[in-house]
Protein backbone atom coordinates (compact mmCIF):
# COMPACT_ATOMS: atom_id res chain seq x y z
CA UNK A 1 0.00 0.00 0.00
CA UNK A 2 2.84 1.97 0.73
CA UNK A 3 3.76 1.94 -2.87
CA UNK A 4 0.56 3.09 -4.32
CA UNK A 5 0.89 5.44 -2.66
CA UNK A 6 4.19 6.90 -3.09
CA UNK A 7 3.07 6.14 -7.24
CA UNK A 8 0.00 8.45 -7.09
CA UNK A 9 1.62 11.56 -4.94
CA UNK A 10 4.58 10.99 -7.51
CA UNK A 11 1.90 11.25 -10.42
CA UNK A 12 0.29 14.27 -8.57
CA UNK A 13 3.10 15.70 -7.81
CA UNK A 14 4.14 15.43 -11.60
CA UNK A 15 0.70 16.84 -13.05
CA UNK A 16 1.17 19.66 -10.52
CA UNK A 17 4.49 20.43 -12.23
CA UNK A 18 6.86 19.35 -9.32
CA UNK A 19 9.21 16.95 -10.59
CA UNK A 20 11.49 17.27 -8.24
CA UNK A 21 9.12 16.19 -5.58
CA UNK A 22 7.69 13.17 -7.99
CA UNK A 23 11.03 12.02 -9.12
CA UNK A 24 11.22 11.41 -5.17
CA UNK A 25 8.19 9.96 -4.82
CA UNK A 26 8.84 7.44 -7.11
CA UNK A 27 12.81 6.56 -6.05
CA UNK A 28 11.09 6.10 -2.67
CA UNK A 29 8.56 3.65 -4.20
CA UNK A 30 11.43 1.89 -6.56
CA UNK A 31 13.54 1.41 -3.38
CA UNK A 32 10.55 -0.20 -1.75
CA UNK A 33 9.68 -2.58 -4.55
CA UNK A 34 13.49 -3.68 -4.83
CA UNK A 35 13.80 -4.40 -1.32
CA UNK A 36 11.22 -6.64 -1.41
CA UNK A 37 11.30 -8.00 -4.52
CA UNK A 38 7.79 -6.86 -6.04
CA UNK A 39 9.27 -6.65 -9.36
CA UNK A 40 5.73 -6.38 -11.19
CA UNK A 41 5.42 -2.14 -10.44
CA UNK A 42 8.91 -1.41 -11.19
CA UNK A 43 7.62 -0.38 -14.98
CA UNK A 44 5.17 1.56 -13.51
CA UNK A 45 7.81 3.38 -11.96
CA UNK A 46 10.11 3.47 -14.70
CA UNK A 47 7.51 5.06 -17.21
CA UNK A 48 6.78 7.33 -14.50
CA UNK A 49 10.10 8.50 -14.29
CA UNK A 50 10.31 8.82 -17.92
CA UNK A 51 7.71 11.15 -18.01
CA UNK A 52 9.52 13.09 -15.20
CA UNK A 53 12.47 12.85 -17.84
CA UNK A 54 10.80 14.17 -20.36
CA UNK A 55 9.51 17.28 -18.54
CA UNK A 56 12.68 17.87 -17.70
CA UNK A 57 14.21 17.77 -21.58
CA UNK A 58 16.18 14.77 -20.16
CA UNK A 59 15.03 12.56 -23.55
CA UNK A 60 17.83 10.40 -23.74
CA UNK A 61 17.46 9.42 -20.45
CA UNK A 62 13.22 9.15 -20.61
CA UNK A 63 14.52 6.91 -24.07
CA UNK A 64 16.20 4.47 -21.90
CA UNK A 65 13.54 4.06 -19.04
CA UNK A 66 11.14 3.80 -21.65
CA UNK A 67 12.85 0.79 -23.05
CA UNK A 68 13.97 -0.43 -19.77
CA UNK A 69 9.82 -0.43 -19.08
CA UNK A 70 8.97 -2.08 -21.85
CA UNK A 71 11.91 -4.50 -21.55
CA UNK A 72 10.59 -5.13 -18.25
CA UNK A 73 7.08 -5.70 -18.93
CA UNK A 74 7.82 -8.15 -22.06
CA UNK A 75 9.93 -10.56 -19.46
CA UNK A 76 7.25 -10.40 -17.11
CA UNK A 77 4.10 -10.65 -19.19
CA UNK A 78 2.46 -7.66 -18.25
CA UNK A 79 1.12 -4.70 -19.92
CA UNK A 80 1.06 -0.92 -18.92
CA UNK A 81 -0.66 -0.33 -16.25
CA UNK A 82 -2.84 2.15 -15.98
CA UNK A 83 -3.11 2.19 -19.76
CA UNK A 84 -3.70 5.66 -20.70
CA UNK A 85 -2.25 5.27 -23.83
CA UNK A 86 -2.74 9.25 -25.17
CA UNK A 87 -0.65 10.02 -22.58
CA UNK A 88 1.89 7.45 -23.16
CA UNK A 89 1.72 8.11 -27.08
CA UNK A 90 2.18 11.44 -26.18
CA UNK A 91 5.52 11.10 -23.73
CA UNK A 92 7.34 8.66 -26.44
CA UNK A 93 6.80 10.83 -29.26
CA UNK A 94 7.85 13.79 -27.53
CA UNK A 95 10.50 11.44 -26.61
CA UNK A 96 11.32 10.43 -29.84
CA UNK A 97 10.69 13.84 -31.82
CA UNK A 98 13.76 15.60 -29.35
CA UNK A 99 16.01 12.07 -30.49
CA UNK A 100 15.05 11.70 -33.90
CA UNK A 101 14.18 7.86 -35.07
CA UNK A 102 17.76 6.12 -34.69
CA UNK A 103 18.33 8.12 -31.30
CA UNK A 104 15.52 7.04 -29.63
CA UNK A 105 15.62 3.76 -31.10
CA UNK A 106 18.99 2.91 -30.12
CA UNK A 107 18.75 4.56 -26.55
CA UNK A 108 15.00 2.26 -26.09
CA UNK A 109 16.25 -0.77 -27.58
CA UNK A 110 19.57 -0.78 -25.58
CA UNK A 111 17.52 -0.68 -22.68
CA UNK A 112 14.79 -2.82 -23.62
CA UNK A 113 17.52 -5.50 -23.67
CA UNK A 114 18.35 -5.16 -19.70
CA UNK A 115 17.37 -7.04 -16.69
CA UNK A 116 15.38 -5.83 -13.63
CA UNK A 117 18.44 -5.68 -11.42
CA UNK A 118 20.41 -3.25 -14.63
CA UNK A 119 17.49 -1.02 -15.13
CA UNK A 120 17.18 -0.06 -11.58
Amino acid sequence: MQVDAELLLGRLALAAGDATEAERYIHDALGHLVAKGFTLTIPECLDILAAIATTQKSFQEAARLLGAAAGNRQRLGIVRFPPEPEYWTSIEHTTREALGPDGYHTAFTTSAALGTDEAV
